[in-house]
């Protein structure tokens, strides 16, 4: 039919267009502002430790009381640690960009 054509004719143009390769990324966040590097590192660094903390001590209380073992208490438990992970994830390359010259993700 002519939509199917349509389609597989959109595909192969696709194909032929650039064929250059992305490695890594610049972000530009704060770069703008060099002297206050040191600070945005402290401010998010002390959010990734109470984030952190809080987290780790929601899952300990789930886990040592018995009473919040239902079903309401597992999901929390189950967002407190996919919090820690995401957080364990993205957090420490943003401090890492706060402190070297080449800000990138690659």
């Amino acid at each position: 039919s002519a939509v199917a054509f349509g389609i597989k004719w959109k595909m192969k143009q696709m194909h032929r267009g650039n064929q250059t390769t992305q490695e890594e990324f610049i972000l530009l966040g704060f770069s703008d502002l060099p002297q206050y590097q040191i600070a945005f590192f402290m401010v998010f660094l002390a959010i990734l430790l109470i984030t952190l903390v809080g987290n780790s001590v929601i899952i300990t209380v789930l886990n040592a009381n018995s009473q919040l073992h239902n079903l309401m208490y597992f999901f929390l438990g189950n967002l407190s640690f996919v919090d820690i992970c995401l957080s364990l994830v993205t957090v420490p390359q943003m401090l890492k960009n706060f402190l070297v010259d080449k800000k990138t993700v690659s």
